[in-house]
């Protein structure tokens, strides 16, 4: 075989040889750095960085060429000082709770470490104090009982340590920007202690789940709580303006006509003032050891700016909630929603909150009518957040008016629209608003939001062609992983929101997607496209878009009973090309074949509590020893019997009777029965029937005292005494139980 020749024409020694792949000699490698060509995706980002303006000097901002002076700027800029300023106390029962948990205390086990260390993110920056999170994986593996007591020391005795509450401040310049002579123009980075921010993780994953039961959040606030993302907001959002788009007018009166009005909440973390925070939280009657620890959390923090190789000493931080710590996005959620809970949720409006992000749907028969509407619930929302700082940001607010499919004004003037006032600020309507990164336009056809994901995605294509040179570029696999993890995410963001595959949104994206393809393989454009993909091991985009969305529809037919979105579900009336919740439904229909297990969040309810054997010599007869347990009850104690059986024909059943135990007899309360189909073992009949039946004793209204579940499965008790599989019908009987 010839050897391959060099496209460099610079002489090159002997020693200098390089290998060939792909068809082209890599030689000339010294145009970008070494690593950038090794075989380990990790290097890659190393190029990417190596091309970042991150480390270039901080020109003079706002006139100020000093170090000191510089750093006085940007604290100016982005942390004033609120924390010190006078607030109003909030008036008395101004919020509620469902649930008093003032005495509950909980002690960190070796587990809830375990858990939060998994989900913690290696290789990012470290603390002041330098501890990474490798350090403290390798401390937990070899001392597991070391972080559980020093935790739980914190939290009983409202500790946060000093040294925890130090973060360096480095500032990043944002791109795009005419000029970075103003502190504006970066974006200021927190890092804090990985020591502080471990026990923040499993403070805000026990503050999540309290706040969650007490109503201090609402399931439709997304973000910071478990079961959400930013593409669940969206699709809360879309799926009732796709449905009521799609409705045909009537001979009596028109269907209602959605209105979207999108507001961000001023400030957002830095405007939580500790001490509204706290009478939030007691008002809302949390854990008083949570809230002890939010107190000293929160109090006598500092921070430290460095930039242009020099550090400040540390500052005080008086500027609302630290930015970086992982227990703050719950903590805004729950000061928040103090602001945007309302007494009662009409059926033709719906409220949808992503962190400071917030997207009101207004249905109405007349543009006047949703005006008026969505202005009572703006200003009801601002009345709230006068007692606790918080307001909209009239600059960033956008008004969108939904057209249906066949309507014949959508190239209507938007001036001849009646205006929309919120504090002093007229709302011009627009034709498309951007909402979570996603461009949402009147007539949902979401070309706008195409072309601008491809001219997003071809940016990033620049910076990729010039990493994939023929002759001196990275390999083939590692452009195939840039492809992957930095273009396709950048064109597909939050695709299952807006994704339906219409042609005319296939083709705007076509032309970047095979951009991409040719740029991996490095062939001429005249390739045809099949072998393009075939030999740059990519789909189709079209069945990409449609896995990324059948990926999040299998994920949503596993949601919690009580989050806002709700599962995948037909919709007879949204049109078929419109994207939704149905049409999820449509792309996932065929895998669902019977009942789902939810097997998504643990059970943290205790297990039942086995009972030793009262014959375990098996000297005395079933029927005299039931008999004699059965006298030996005391009154109004409930016996419940289950039992599931496999028939001959191979369907599987089950039932169950509840008894109430009076003069030693027993008095039947309820009974019930139910087929499970083929599919179902005997186990899953017999948790079944038990999980029926829980569920019908908290519906009765007969005194009881104590509760007795007579199993004849030894694999159904060994699941109920401990959970270890986390089986969904288990998870709700021991739920059940835990309300009785």
């Amino acid at each position: 075989m010839g050897s391959t020749q060099s496209f460099d024409s610079k002489p090159r020694r002997q020693s200098e040889e390089t290998p060939t792949l792909d068809g082209y000699d890599t030689g000339g490698q010294d145009c970008i750095p070494y690593h950038a060509a090794t075989t380990n995706s990790k290097n890659i980002w190393k190029t990417i960085r190596h091309h970042n303006t991150h480390h270039c000097p901080i020109p003079p901002l706002e006139g100020q060429t000093d170090f000191k002076a510089k750093c006085a700027s940007l604290r100016n800029a982005f942390f004033l000082a609120v924390n010190n300023l006078p607030r109003q106390p909030l008036p008395p029962n101004f919020l509620t709770s469902k649930l008093d948990m003032y005495q509950q205390l909980y002690p960190v086990t070796i587990h809830e470490v375990s858990l939060a260390i998994t989900h913690l993110k290696y290789g990012i920056s470290v603390g002041p104090d330098g501890i990474s999170y490798t350090m403290l994986r390798y401390l937990h593996g070899s001392a597991p009982e070391i972080l559980p007591l020093l935790f739980e020391a914190c939290l009983v005795h409202s500790v946060h340590p000093p040294e925890w509450k130090v973060a360096n401040c480095v500032i990043i310049p944002k791109p795009g920007k005419p000029s970075y002579t103003h502190p504006k123009s970066y974006r200021p980075i927190s890092l804090q202690s990985c020591f502080g921010k471990l026990l923040e993780s499993i403070v805000a994953r026990r503050l999540t789940s309290a706040a969650l039961r007490c109503g201090a959040t609402h399931p439709s606030q997304m973000g910071a709580q478990p079961e959400n993302s930013a593409v669940d907001a969206l699709l809360r959002t879309i799926t009732p303006i796709a449905a009521a788009i799609s409705k045909k007018k009537t001979a009596k009166k028109g269907a209602p006509r959605p209105a979207v009005l999108t507001h961000d909440i001023e400030g957002a973390f830095n405007q939580v003032h500790p001490s509204t925070l706290q009478e939030v939280i007691h008002q809302r009657r949390l854990p008083t050891y949570l809230t002890n620890w939010i107190s000293a959390f929160n109090t006598d923090r500092k921070i430290a700016f460095g930039f242009d190789q020099q550090s400040e000493d540390p500052q005080p931080y008086q500027c609302g909630l630290p930015q970086g710590s992982p227990v703050s996005p719950i903590l805004f959620l729950i000061f928040s929603n103090a602001m945007l809970e309302k007494q009662h949720y009409p059926t033709d409006a719906t409220d949808t909150s992503y962190v400071d992000d917030v997207c009101m749907v207004q249905m109405s028969h007349s543009i006047a009518e949703a005006n008026t509407l969505l202005e009572d619930r703006t200003n009801q929302h601002l009345n709230r957040g006068l007692h606790l700082g918080l307001s909209f940001a009239p600059s960033k607010s956008e008004l969108l008016f939904c057209l249906p499919l066949n309507s014949k004004h959508k190239n209507i003037s938007l001036s001849s629209h009646p205006p929309l006032r919120v504090m002093n600020t007229t709302i011009i309507p627009k034709r498309q608003i951007k909402y979570l990164g996603v461009y949402i336009d009147k007539s949902f056809s979401f070309l706008y939001h195409a072309s601008m994901a491809a001219s997003q995605g071809n940016q990033v294509l620049g910076s990729f062609n010039f990493l994939r040179h023929r002759s001196r570029g990275i390999l083939a696999h590692v452009a195939h992983h840039l492809a992957f993890t930095a273009i396709q995410p950048a064109m597909f963001w939050a695709s299952p929101a807006w994704w339906s595959g219409t042609p005319m949104v296939a083709s705007t994206l076509k032309h970047i997607n095979n951009a991409i393809v040719w740029c991996i393989t490095g062939l001429p454009y005249n390739t045809r496209l099949t072998n393009l993909l075939t030999l740059a091991h990519l789909p189709p985009m079209e069945a990409y878009l449609d896995y990324l969305s059948l990926r999040l529809a299998i994920r949503l037919h596993f949601l919690p009973a009580h989050h806002a979105l709700g599962r995948p579900h037909p919709d007879q009336a949204a049109h078929k090309h419109l994207p939704g919740l149905h049409r999820l439904h449509d792309l996932s229909r065929h895998l669902i074949l019977g009942k789902l297990e939810d097997r998504t969040s643990t059970s943290t309810a205790d297990g039942i509590p086995k009972t030793t054997s009262p014959n375990p010599d098996k000297t005395t007869s079933l029927q005299e020893l039931h008999r004699n347990w059965i006298g030996s009850l005391p009154d109004h104690t409930i016996v419940i019997y289950t039992d599931g059986s496999k028939l001959d024909s191979g369907a599987t059943r089950c039932g169950w009777v509840i008894y109430n135990v009076g003069n030693q007899q027993l008095f039947r309360v309820k009974e019930g029965s139910c087929h499970l189909g083929s599919r179902a073992e005997v186990y899953d009949a017999e948790l079944y029937a038990v999980q029926e039946a829980t569920t019908a004793l908290l519906t009765t209204t007969i005194p009881h005292s104590t509760a007795f579940i007579c199993i004849d499965n030894q694999a159904a008790i060994d699941t109920l005494h401990f959970n270890k599989d986390n089986h969904e019908y288990a998870r709700r009987i021991l739920k059940c139980i835990a309300q009785l």
